[in-house]
């Protein structure tokens, strides 16, 4: 059975194995999608499931929506068939079944793992919407050095080609947000000018996690990213007095972790890992709460529904939110440091 470890706990042996395996990923051609890698359909299928919102009664349609994967209780399902998928092509790929993907539990510590690479070169500083901030890494295995490129991060409603020579982006804590009052989580605002108090991004703390696993509930209707719905997903996905949690840590990378297209950083899969783990310390600690919706929420969310693109339809695979809700044969290894206490 695949160990999912912290990355403090890897060996340089294991490291290289993973590195190895994501690099020779990149340089498979993918067998679905002509034109692209194997490692690139991921975040194709990434950004694809955030294009495809999932309505419920009385929502109004903007840009933000809930979608299949994002801004809904299918958040923490979807996200960990997307990984199993991502390990399993891992395992094919390196020739060991026992591979498991590492988790970078941020809020234990918040040094980047190095082997991943560094920190962008603030040098070349870019502006891309939906980006705040992002400039190119020059070295490590993912760099601009070595040759790594992303699918193009266009965005919604554009046709997301072959790898364009665009390198990875980071900017390591650069990006701002807006500072909340700690009572209401309402945005501070400056009395003289009317603008945001801002501050700049900062990793989730283990009090923050600790808090999240405490919130009983898994989530509630209208089954949204809506202030003030304090469920264990929406606290932990990173709406609840946010951004926080998942969504503070793509907006600390920065850069390439921002858009919809943000598994094109390896760091989003041991950002992911995390999260899954953290669901199921969660699971562990309230067994007898139930996922919600059980059923009459939004499509794709309940829990005998199947989940985009794995629905028959867009893929002949069927997944459902209960398929996921075990983790299978997979487990998680304790953090250097307790969790919890």
């Amino acid at each position: 059975m695949p160990v999912r470890k912290s990355v403090r706990a890897l060996s340089d042996a294991e490291k290289t194995e993973l590195t190895d395996a994501l690099t020779a990923l990149k340089n498979e051609p993918s067998t679905t999608v002509p034109g692209l890698s194997t490692y690139d359909t991921y975040p194709v299928l990434h950004q694809r499931s955030m294009e495809n919102r999932t309505p419920w009664a009385g929502d109004t349609p903007n840009s933000t929506m809930r979608n299949s994967a994002h801004r809904g209780p299918g958040f923490l399902p979807w996200h960990r068939e997307f990984l199993r998928r991502f390990e399993v092509d891992l395992q094919r790929i390196s020739g060991n079944p026992s591979l498991g993907l590492p988790y970078w539990d941020w809020e234990n510590d918040p040094t980047f793992p190095e082997f991943l690479g560094g920190d962008g070169s603030l040098e070349q500083l870019q502006s891309v919407e939906p980006i705040l901030y992002g400039s190119f890494v020059k070295e490590g295995p993912f760099g601009e050095d070595a040759g790594w490129a992303v699918v193009d991060q266009s965005g919604a409603n554009v046709p997301l080609g072959p790898t364009q020579n665009f390198p990875l982006q980071r900017a390591f804590g650069v990006a701002n947000i807006p500072e909340r009052d700690p009572a209401t989580g309402a945005p501070i605002v400056n009395p003289t000018t009317g603008d945001f108090q801002m501050k700049k991004a900062e990793l989730p703390s283990p009090l923050d996690v600790q808090n999240a696993i405490a919130v009983a509930e898994y989530d509630r209707a209208p089954w949204s990213e809506t202030g003030g719905l304090d469920s264990f997903r929406n606290v932990l996905e990173g709406w609840w007095r946010g951004p926080r949690l998942h969504n503070i840590v793509h907006v600390w990378v920065g850069g390439t972790m921002g858009p919809g297209t943000s598994p094109n950083d390896p760091v989003f899969f041991l950002h992911h890992c995390n999260i899954d783990r953290i669901w199921a310390v969660w699971q562990a600690t309230h067994p007898g709460a139930n996922y919600e919706p059980q059923s009459g929420g939004p499509a794709g969310h309940n829990l005998n529904d199947p989940m985009f693109p794995w629905d028959g339809i867009a893929n002949p695979d069927v997944v459902t939110v209960a398929d996921v809700l075990l983790l299978g044969a997979v487990s998680y290894e304790d953090p250097p440091e307790l969790l919890v206490g």
